[in-house]
């Protein structure tokens, strides 16, 4: 939607990212570029990549094992001081 949100204030004569702050929370590569690019000033990682965190935990479940009451998915902020660095990591 922030990308989309950028097209739209591009088409409305506005600079995103400087104009208007543009935030997303999605992590993904494209917005990492546009935050390179000076469109999109910040996004928030929801790390989509927690599928074997899950999957162990359902299989250490299922072995009766101990499970702890928190699990932590580490996700990742991207600003201007950080995107070109994790962009190639991105999805």
């Amino acid at each position: 939607m922030a990308l989309g949100a950028i097209q739209a204030l591009k088409a409305a004569g506005r600079q995103p990212g400087k104009d208007v702050l543009v935030l997303s929370v999605d992590g993904q590569k494209s917005a990492l570029e546009a935050i390179i690019r000076g469109e999109m000033n910040a996004t928030v990682e929801c790390n989509p990549r927690f599928g074997p965190i899950a999957f162990d935990t359902l299989e250490r479940y299922i072995r009766g094992e101990k499970i702890e009451p928190k699990i932590i998915v580490p996700d990742k902020f991207f600003d201007s001081s950080n995107a070109a660095q994790f962009v190639s990591e991105a999805y």
